[in-house]
């Protein structure tokens, strides 16, 4: 995600969207916050008309941002709300079973496979509108428009659909432009469908994918989908009441519970399977895990992790090699706290965060949080990020940092030796 020029408004203005790859929303948002007013009539008036499209988004502006001295006004918009953590999806509209339509010039469904009907309980050739059925007009309008600037990429948001004697249903979709001039190939999938390629893709990134599908399947049935804002945790293991998640999006933290200290032990993001399989624990110690970004996870039957390590080699030698790896990180780690100055760690972790989430430029990390991470308390991370700051390295905001020089963040955190 570029920072973007918005306009100018008594200096330079910057806005950061969220998801970054909608570009719908993005467009959006940009025409919204380009009406004129007065500049408590904007927030409000963009804030309403937004979401008059996308229900559950989120708009607020910060002003006085520091970029390397100079102040500038930024605007950060949600589309899902802040507290979402979509997972990683890649080119679903390609896959078989996907709902799919052909929309013509006029605004008429001209094809429409099976799923497409289930899903929206339309007949093709009827003559309502699709937007009627499946996109609602403001923002089918939206998406023409769009759509006659965008590549052959195409153009994916989220809306919600109200098909006939039945409940409202929230769906992905995706447009793109077809051989016919002013026709348009429109695909959906409902979230659960979405939540339940983004379990597949967790599972195919991790250790998981060793196991047979029957045993993912069986799994997967005794999990508990959680969703967690930032911040939020797991109950501390102790000893007896073992536990594991895989991480299906967003980035969390297991940390060390002991002597009133939290550090990080290791992170993780998409495809990471954590827990206390491979961490001993006694009454002395614990551990946690915490998000770091909002995130979605996959609590797993606390039993069953045990139980296949001991019955499934392949499944035990994938986690064994897993958890080498996180023992590899976690020495990393903990070796670079006993020999780095507080600057030096502090450096590390914004940096360690950012690779996790590439493409974004904030990130979306408290001092708070920086100071559990790392072994320290937020008021010396509070004068660390301020020296940052001076020196241009980084902007602060009330919803994370962006990092302005990574070289020279870099070469603080000894990453370049």
């Amino acid at each position: 995600m570029a920072l973007d020029p918005l306009r100018p408004r008594g200096g330079h203005t910057l806005l950061l969207t969220f998801p970054p790859d909608d570009r719908l929303f993005a467009g959006v948002v940009r025409r919204q916050l380009a009406a004129d007013g007065s500049e408590a009539r904007l927030v409000r008036s963009a804030r309403r008309q937004l979401r008059r499209l996308y229900p559950r988004s989120d708009l607020s502006r910060q002003q006085h941002v520091l970029f390397r001295g100079i102040g500038r006004e930024v605007w950060f918009a949600y589309r899902d709300g802040r507290q979402d953590g979509s997972p990683p999806h890649g080119p679903w509209w390609t896959r078989r079973g996907v709902a799919r339509a052909v929309v013509d010039a006029s605004g008429r469904l001209t094809e429409a496979n099976a799923a497409f009907r289930r899903l929206c309980g339309t007949v093709p050739g009827r003559r309502r509108p699709p937007l009627d059925d499946c996109i609602p007009a403001d923002l089918w309008r939206e998406v023409v428009s769009a759509a006659a600037s965008a590549d052959a990429a195409g153009i994916t948001s989220t809306t919600t659909i109200h098909p006939p004697r039945s409940r409202r249903v929230e769906v992905e979709f995706h447009v793109s432009g077809t051989d016919e001039p002013g026709c348009h190939a429109l695909a959906l999938r409902s979230f659960a469908d979405r939540d339940e390629a983004g379990d597949s893709h967790a599972i195919a990134a991790g250790s998981l994918r060793s196991m047979s599908r029957r045993t993912q399947a069986e799994l997967l049935r005794g999990a508990t989908r959680r969703t967690f804002t930032p911040g939020e945790r797991l109950p501390e293991s102790v000893a007896g009441e073992p536990w594991a998640v895989l991480v299906v999006s967003g980035i969390v933290r297991l940390y060390l519970g002991t002597d009133g200290v939290e550090p990080t032990l290791l992170h993780g993001t998409h495809g990471a399977l954590l827990g206390t399989h491979w961490v001993p624990t006694d009454d002395s110690f614990a551990v946690g895990l915490q998000s770091v970004t909002p995130a979605t996870i996959l609590q797993l039957p606390s039993l069953r992790v045990p139980e296949l390590l001991a019955s499934d080699p392949g499944f035990a030698t994938a986690v064994r090699d897993e958890g080498q790896a996180q023992l590899h990180e976690l020495i990393g780690s903990f070796a670079a706290r006993t020999g780095l100055s507080l600057p030096e760690r502090l450096a590390r972790e914004i940096l360690v965060l950012a690779d996790l989430q590439p493409g974004q430029v904030l990130v979306p990390v408290t001092e708070q949080q920086l100071a559990d991470a790392i072994g320290s308390i937020r008021e010396s991370i509070g004068r660390t990020i301020a020296d940052f700051r001076r020196a241009g390295w980084l902007a602060t905001t009330r919803h994370g940092v962006i990092v302005l020089d990574r070289p020279a963040l870099s070469r603080l955190a000894r990453l370049d030796d």
